[in-house]
């Protein structure tokens, strides 16, 4: 079975958002992805929560290293 499309770009950010290093560029990423980020949030809210959730657990490691 094909995944959702909202499901194929969850995916994709976080797997861009896994390989940033530095706090300030994952802000900016996060940032960037905005308007996905909300088309997602209309298209499943399941997909969004878990999506923020993964995007808080990943900045907070960020901070906790930098």
């Amino acid at each position: 079975k094909e995944e959702p499309p909202h499901v194929k770009d969850a995916k994709d950010i976080l797997a861009k958002a896994k390989a940033i290093t530095d706090p300030d560029e994952f802000d900016a990423f996060y940032d960037g992805c905005g308007p996905r980020i909300e088309a997602i949030k209309e298209a499943s809210a399941n997909t969004y929560d878990y999506l923020v959730k993964q995007m808080g657990e990943i900045s907070a490691s960020l901070r906790i290293a930098a």
